[in-house]
């Protein structure tokens, strides 16, 4: 079986004196997370296979595109399955980790997307809590399940401790 590599979940954690102007913001998707390698191959972060097909180009280079797998219908985790058998989903792409190049920066692998998969990941910026607040809004009116503040020059890190990017990655989510 074929080795992913999965991000620690992003920090919760949101202190007053984060430089928000270093942050890119990106839609927090609510489904199931998912990689996808270069012969198409998905997996979600349990390492198991789902069954779908993608139609991303491939690129001759070792990589793995990092997503969301979403009902068309309800964005909740417990409707993709269902959706999946009923071919009623969409991918969300947000980034790319490629081995090779770990030290890729959030930038440059944004800029890797659009160039060779043709992925404009939506990115907003503030540099105000009240920015912050009107963008994670926004996405709950959207049906998102938050945003998720990305840090400028980040690199993509692999492992299971939220420690090592819970500066970088910050995951804004309603409180309930």
């Amino acid at each position: 079986m074929k080795k992913f590599y999965y991000p620690p979940k992003p920090g919760t954690l949101f202190f007053k004196s984060i430089p928000l102007n270093q942050y890119k913001v990106q839609w927090k998707w609510r489904g199931w997370r998912i990689c996808i390698d270069q012969d198409g191959n998905c997996y979600t972060r349990t390492n198991r296979t789902i069954d779908i097909t993608t139609n991303f180009p491939k690129q001759n280079y070792d990589y793995q595109l990092d997503g969301e797998i979403i009902s068309l219908d309800t964005q909740v985790e417990h409707k993709v399955r269902k959706a999946i058998r009923e071919n009623n989903y969409d991918i969300k792409i947000f980034d790319i980790f490629i081995p090779s190049k770990p030290g890729l920066t959030l930038e440059e692998r944004l800029q890797i997307l659009k160039e060779d998969f043709n992925i404009e990941v939506e990115c907003q910026s503030t540099n105000s809590f009240e920015g912050v607040n009107e963008l994670l809004t926004e996405a709950l009116d959207l049906g998102r399940e938050g945003i998720v503040l990305k840090k400028q020059g980040s690199t993509w890190r692999a492992g299971n401790v939220a420690s090592h990017i819970e500066r970088d990655w910050i995951k804004v989510k309603e409180l309930i």
